[in-house]
């Protein structure tokens, strides 16, 4: 019966050196000199995306080797491959825009408000619905300080929060081309912030519309105004 228990004492021993130098073993082998390989991991996919992710920095289609010889690292490359074909976040090519942008050409100084209302024309199409727009949008944005007739009345003006601002039907205002018009919703000027990251062009300009008609004169008069 001793002799048994002795037995089956080294087979235990045994069993266990071998495990542990099987697990010895596997440790070593997860371990590569290549620093762009995780190794071996179990279930990498579960916390280690393969896409590329975005706004992180540009990778070269060069640097992607699918031949590496590590398998798990050749599957990371050719996942991010696939994602570079759907079109990862990388440096735009130079001159482009984003789909929809137009870029402001005027500059943020007088020769740039001059030379945006010698050159600016509303290109939205007056019609009672682009009005509607306007006047929606003017509301929300414009008649705290302008005032609901453009009278430079508003209730912030009112209430003595700021200085008065000129009425849209002063000599300053009442010949104002669209151009400069614009030009100051996009970058502000006296007291008025920009609006540029409040309404789109598209809106401005249906806005200027609707200024328009509160000075009673029609968008197609701009070309025949002065450049105030």
């Amino acid at each position: 019966m001793k002799r048994i228990l002795i037995d089956l004492k080294d087979m235990l021993n045994a069993k266990s050196l071998m495990l542990s130098l099987g697990v010895g073993t596997l440790f070593m082998s997860s371990c590569t000199v290549d620093p762009n390989s995780p190794g071996v991991e179990y279930m990498p996919d579960m916390y280690r995306s393969p896409s590329y992710e975005a706004y992180s920095q540009k990778m070269d289609y060069a640097d992607l080797d699918t031949n590496t010889g590590d398998a798990q690292l050749d599957r990371r490359n050719k996942a991010l491959l696939e994602t570079f074909k759907y079109g990862a976040t990388m440096t735009p090519a130079e001159g482009s825009v984003a789909r929809g942008f137009m870029p402001y050409l005027y500059a943020n100084s007088t020769e740039g408000y001059e030379a945006a209302g010698a050159e600016l024309i509303n290109p939205v199409v007056l019609t009672n619905e682009v009005l509607a727009d306007g006047e929606k949008m003017f509301n929300i944005f414009c008649d705290h300080c302008h005032g609901e007739a453009g009278e430079g009345n508003g209730k912030i003006i009112q209430n003595g929060k700021l200085p008065p601002v000129p009425s849209y039907l002063s000599p300053a205002l009442k010949d104002l081309p669209a151009g400069k018009m614009f030009h100051t919703t996009q970058y502000g000027k006296g007291n008025m912030g920009s609006h540029a990251s409040q309404l789109s062009a598209e809106e401005r300009w249906k806005v200027i519309h609707y200024v328009y008609e509160l000075q009673g004169r029609n968008a197609s008069d701009e070309t025949e105004t002065d450049n105030n």
